[in-house]
């Protein structure tokens, strides 16, 4: 794939063109992944909470 961008920068007399060439690849998936069920977090303990008076 080609990618050409055009510009003209202010302090330059002439207008410039920059060409990039890049490739891309397909690939074959080989196997499915799947992420693993989240675990879940460990229950925390009674917590009491001391009135004043």
């Amino acid at each position: 794939m080609e990618i050409t961008h055009k510009d003209w920068p202010d302090d330059w007399a002439f207008p410039a063109t920059w060409t990039a060439l890049i490739r891309i690849s397909i690939a074959e998936l080989e196997y499915d992944h799947e992420a693993p069920e989240p675990e879940q977090p460990a229950k925390k303990g009674m917590l009491r909470r001391l009135g004043k008076g």
